[in-house]
């Protein structure tokens, strides 16, 4: 096999490639009778569709019976039909030609159309979001076979200079060959790089810069002091607690244990769940479920807050219009405004920029990172330094400078003047004879 990959042309099969620049989807040969529609059926109450799938390598064509939804999802039979339409494109996609190399926005399409619904939800939102702003518009003057190592390497060199950190660029970088290894099982011409072929830079040549990833004190201060009850509140349990934004949004009244339920001192807040799309799921990790301590601030803020909280049937702190967890976009949205009205300029993930600033504080009261790890909830040691790495950055900053300082005189200047002069006698030399 390794001589017969060596020996094909692929300079070659390029040009070929080149020379028809023309390939684009092509349809189905076979012919779209009913057999492709399929037919669908009402069965005890379930939509059925029947459908035959495109002949595999032995030349069978299987016929899977698919449940669509039921009479109360889809009342008539047009209504089934829509959804039908609807999943024929994932289900019976449009073919390529075996060897194509459609252009990389086309390219892009089918994979957002195909694969992407088969992740989950964070992971898939996340994928859209990465293909839509940074995968798609980096090589759209690009065809698919035309994505190689040098490409590669320079999407990851832009990536950099716009100041994304070593680890988002790494994971942009790993979706890119996920497509391009999808693209390779649809028979496509592609390049897929080989492990390590490319190059990705190391974590000391991208220096975080001041207010990149936490909030600057003044900022801080401003958005705890000069925001208003719920959104206040909101903020103080990001930045005093170090809680993500779906585990606040989430937050029941029984998940405060505040006194006189415990002893002052000991007040907590218990962190049993998130919120996601407005729905309340199981926390990020295991480590995520844990139980956070009250400091006297944000105990202050809650003595605040609680008196005017009404009570709903769910008991969230912050629930929304239809008593549901409030979607963190609106949450982002209030926080974009007050920063835009008082000339705040928040760092680019403005929530998680919070966990930032509160574990920079720890950091810098000398806590053990053990201890971080646990009040932030993270899985690894190794995940709970990367939230130390600026406060890292800023102390090595200060020794050089104070190192810089020259230093003349041990006691100051202003002690030395301080002291009297001591008239000293002058030494008279006898001569001798």
């Amino acid at each position: 096999m390794k001589d017969e990959i060596e020996g094909l042309d692929f300079e070659a099969f390029a040009k070929a490639i080149e020379a028809s620049p023309d390939a684009r989807l092509v349809p189905d040969k076979e012919p779209r009778g009913r057999e492709q529609q399929g037919s669908l059926s009402l069965i005890r109450g379930k939509w059925h569709w029947r459908y035959r799938e495109p002949a595999d390598a032995s030349g069978k064509r299987r016929r899977p019976d698919r449940i669509i939804g039921t009479v109360a999802e889809f009342p008539t039979k047009a209504a089934a039909r829509v959804e039908v339409a609807r999943l024929r494109g994932y289900v019976l996609p449009p073919r390529l030609a075996p060897g194509s190399s459609p252009p990389w926005r086309e390219f892009c399409a089918r994979f957002t159309r195909i694969a992407v619904p088969v992740y989950g939800d964070g992971s898939g939102d996340q994928l859209l979001y990465t293909i839509k702003n940074h995968l798609a518009p980096a090589f759209e003057k690009l065809r698919l076979h035309e994505i190689r190592v040098p490409e590669i390497q320079a999407f990851v060199a832009s990536q950099v200079r716009s100041g994304a950190k070593r680890a988002t660029v790494k994971t942009r970088v790993g979706y890119l060959i996920t497509m391009l290894r999808w693209a390779h099982d649809q028979d496509l011409a592609v390049v897929v790089p080989r492990p390590g072929a490319v190059k990705m830079p190391k974590r000391r040549d991208i220096e975080a810069t001041p207010g990149e990833r936490s909030y600057l004190p003044a900022d801080e201060e401003a958005i705890l002091t000069q925001t208003e009850d719920p959104w206040r509140t909101v903020y103080a349990l990001l930045f005093l607690a170090g809680l993500r934004i779906g585990e606040v949004l989430a937050l029941e009244r029984r998940h405060l244990l505040l006194p006189p339920e415990v002893e002052p001192g000991h007040a907590l807040i218990q962190v049993r769940q998130a919120a996601v799309k407005g729905n309340i799921a199981p926390p990020k990790s295991r480590k995520a479920v844990r139980d956070v301590p009250i400091s006297a601030r944000l105990a202050a803020i809650l003595g605040q807050f609680l008196p005017t909280w009404e009570p709903t049937a769910s008991q969230l702190l912050f629930a929304g219009p239809r008593d549901a967890p409030r979607w963190s976009s609106g949450v982002a949205r209030h926080l974009n405004d007050f920063a835009r009205t008082h000339g705040i300029r928040p760092p680019k993930r403005v929530f998680h920029a919070m966990r930032h600033t509160f574990s920079r504080h720890l950091h810098e009261a000398g806590i053990p990172i053990r201890v971080v790890q646990d009040l932030m909830g993270h899985g690894s040691l190794r995940a709970a330094a990367v939230y130390t790495e600026q406060s890292v950055i800023a102390h090595r900053r200060a020794a050089i400078e104070r190192a810089a300082v020259p230093k003349v005189c041990a006691r100051p200047i202003a002690e030395i003047e301080a002291v009297e002069p001591v008239e000293t006698k002058p030494q008279i030399s006898e001569e001798l004879p």
